[in-house]
């Protein structure tokens, strides 16, 4: 085993309880009479984003050094997105939840970690792989932080219930352009 296999198999550990729990949660919500969708969209968003963590990660077989300070770095995205899955889907709510109330009340604290997360997915890649900033991954990187930002302070319904699809259809297409197979982010 690898060095690299073996940071690997925590950060995936913290990975598959987020997603358990979105998935859990998921289903919460769902069976509530009192469902909000944009929380049920935001899950959606943090399951791809989930996966695409886990798919991402694998540029990381090219370091060919590992201290504890970059497995302690790369181990906060999988943390950062597990905080924001326990406070968008919290363990066991009442069926009677009014999820709409929940929502509006953790919104901001979700939406900051997410941009905690997105900003911070900037330097990984420049600190851990030395991808320089004007990489052209980093508009889109850009463009879905400052998308979960607008978020935090603009407090409109309406446009919390388009904000998850827009930034899942940024995300998405960040995907296709830059990590369709392993490895393809650093070939360009």
């Amino acid at each position: 085993m690898t060095v690299f296999e073996y940071l690997m198999v925590m950060t995936s550990i913290v990975l598959a309880v987020a997603l358990t729990q979105l998935l859990r949660g998921m289903t919460e919500v769902w069976r509530s009479q009192h469902r909000y969708w944009p929380q049920l969209s935001w899950a959606i968003v943090l399951s791809v984003v989930t996966v695409q963590i886990w798919w991402a990660f694998w540029d990381l077989h090219q370091v060919e050094e590992w201290t504890a300070y970059g497995f302690v770095t790369i181990l906060c995205f999988p943390v950062l997105i597990y905080l924001a899955t326990a406070i968008l889907m919290p363990q066991r709510q009442a069926i009677d939840t009014d999820w709409r109330e929940y929502f509006v009340a953790q919104r901001r604290d979700f939406l900051v970690l997410l941009a905690i997360f997105a900003i911070a997915s900037m330097l990984l890649s420049w600190a851990l792989l030395d991808l320089p900033l004007s990489h052209p991954y980093r508009l889109w990187q850009a463009s879905m932080a400052l998308l979960v930002l607008s978020g935090i302070f603009l407090t409109g319904e309406r446009y919390h219930y388009w904000l998850p699809w827009i930034f899942l259809a940024v995300l998405i297409a960040s995907q296709v352009l830059f990590r369709s197979r392993p490895g393809a982010f650093l070939a360009t």
